[in-house]
């Protein structure tokens, strides 16, 4: 689930809390939290299920904050727990100059664009997902934005040792407003090369997620791997989403599918509920129960 969720920090706030908004030179800081939390219920055919023994785990969970310093600079942090481990998953600096953008710290990189429609991470995040100390560069011409991050990731070396090796990641983005999302991306690395290219359009009250990758070299986890999604916005806070993904790893014949549908409502801009039926076509399908608070805090 890393950086599956990302919190888009809500501004409704009581203005009386806030008082008249400050000119963009003088805004004092603040802090802005998110939280989530998926249950897991199931786990196995729902025919097999019985009322009185239904497994439920807390699957996952995360905090978010974002502390503004000034207008232009800022420090973000996320703390997650999964697998039954807590960690830091990420904490970085962001400072926007009119020149660039240049972002410190362990982060998300941006490889690959995956967008979550739905609660459980699409196959092919776990190939493209990249959070490491990094260092980001991004710039803005017009509708299309380009992204230079050079990072140091932990690998496992032939003796066993885990030894820390420099990836760099690009990425060109273009986005129509309204319309349309474009990103090309791609990573080299020690024994690993990745081509990826992830789209996004909005048709009337549809939304539709496509994306594909090639991969190549020894650390390679898979050659290709490909995502079709459909989101139909029934209204300004319930959707119903369907999304089918394939992967194939580097031993020949060995393929993984699952094909997912759900449901997300939203109250009060601020919070959600979700729920999910995750078939994996080789595994037993799982049903996912998301609750979801987004509280943004202002500290004068």
């Amino acid at each position: 689930m890393k950086s599956h969720f990302q919190p888009k920090f809500l501004t409704l706030i009581c203005l009386g809390a806030l008082g008249t908004p400050a000119q963009p030179d003088s805004i004092p800081p603040r802090l802005e939290i998110s939280t989530l939390a998926n249950l897991d219920i199931g786990g196995i055919p729902p025919a097999d299920l019985s009322t009185d023994d239904t497994p439920i785990e807390l699957a996952d969970a995360e905090i978010g904050g974002t502390l503004r310093l000034r207008q232009d600079m800022q420090v973000q942090a996320l703390f997650v727990h999964q697998d039954g481990a807590a960690a830091f998953d990420q904490a970085f600096a962001t400072w926007k100059a009119p020149a660039a953008t240049l972002a410190f710290g362990k982060q998300a990189l941006p490889l690959g664009l995956f967008a979550g429609r739905l609660i459980h991470d699409p196959l092919l995040q776990a190939d493209l997902e990249t959070i490491a100390p990094s260092i980001l560069v991004g710039k803005e011409i017009g509708f299309a934005k380009m992204l230079m991050a050079l990072a140091s990731e932990p690998r496992d070396s032939d003796s066993g040792e885990t030894k820390r090796s420099t990836a760099t990641v690009g990425a060109l983005d273009l986005e129509w407003p309204e319309r349309a999302n474009l990103r090309l991306s791609g990573k080299l690395a020690t024994r690993l090369r990745i081509l990826d290219l992830g789209a996004e359009w909005r048709i009337g009250d549809f939304l539709v997620d496509l994306e594909g990758f090639a991969a190549n070299g020894a650390w390679a986890r898979a050659r290709w791997a490909a995502l079709a999604g459909l989101t139909w916005r029934c209204t300004e806070t319930f959707g119903v989403s369907v999304r089918f993904d394939a992967r194939r790893t580097p031993s020949p014949g060995d393929w993984n599918r699952s094909i997912a549908v759900g449901a997300t409502q939203r109250f009060a801009e601020i919070a959600y509920l979700g729920a999910e039926w995750l078939q994996d076509l080789e595994k037993d399908g799982i049903l996912t129960l998301r609750l979801g608070l987004e509280a943004p805090l202002g500290i004068p």
